[in-house]
């Protein structure tokens, strides 16, 4: 029981500190106070391969200035993409959501950027910024559901968070230390204290959206 007592205490202590590490993170990231800019779509190509529809993106104002400060004091950054291929005139034919995550390996002095199709190590955060804002081969949808004869366009919406929702639920669970015979606690919610001192809501704001030129599948180059 006693072993047992000591190796609780001693996760608390744990918990404690790293929750007051993650705090100070966050101080030093609202300490830089800029207001976020919106990223822009600059270029968007669609094409086809193997019975699908692709695309490539180009952005800008990806990282903004409080991104940049969240992911090198070591915290993660999202970019999230949202592709929507709609009739010429009409409704949207389908979506899909592409997110990147970004965090700094402080052990290694990399730059990790997670998505779909993997991992990326890369040597420095301009590095990193230029593969966010250039998503290459992204595969939309089938052929088989757009008409041949028809015009679409591809509406790109761009969305940079900080600090992303499924980090914030994991990082927001109450760290609680007891010490004494009293079992005095305190309970720190980490995710409302990062909300308040990134700003309120943790997203920067979408930007307008890019529209690709009016395109019908059959007319667009074939990419192996």
């Amino acid at each position: 029981m006693p072993a047992r007592a000591a190796a609780r205490g001693k996760l608390a202590e744990t918990l404690a500190l790293s929750a007051r590490a993650l705090l100070a993170a966050a101080f030093t990231v609202a300490a830089v106070v800029p207001v976020a800019r919106a990223a822009r779509v600059e270029r968007i190509e669609v094409f086809r391969g193997g019975g699908w529809l692709y695309c490539e993106v180009g952005a800008s104002d990806l990282l903004d200035a409080r991104t940049r400060s969240t992911v090198e004091s070591g915290l993660p950054g999202f970019c999230s993409y949202r592709f929507d291929v709609r009739e010429e005139g009409g409704g949207s034919v389908g979506t899909v959501m592409l997110t990147l995550r970004l965090r700094l390996d402080l052990w290694a002095g990399l730059y990790l950027l997670s998505g779909p199709q993997g991992e990326l190590s890369l040597p420095t955060l301009a590095a990193a910024d230029s593969a966010c804002s250039h998503p290459a081969r992204v595969r939309l949808l089938p052929l088989s559901r757009l008409q041949p004869a028809r015009s679409y366009r591809l509406r790109v919406e761009i969305t940079v968070e900080p600090l992303g929702g499924s980090d914030q639920a994991r990082i927001s669970r109450y760290v609680r230390q007891s010490s004494g015979e009293a079992g005095d606690e305190f309970a720190l919610n980490v995710g409302g204290l990062l909300g308040r001192f990134l700003g309120g809501a943790q997203r920067q704001p979408r930007g307008a959206p890019g529209e690709s030129a009016p395109f019908r599948w059959s007319d667009l180059r074939e990419v192996p």
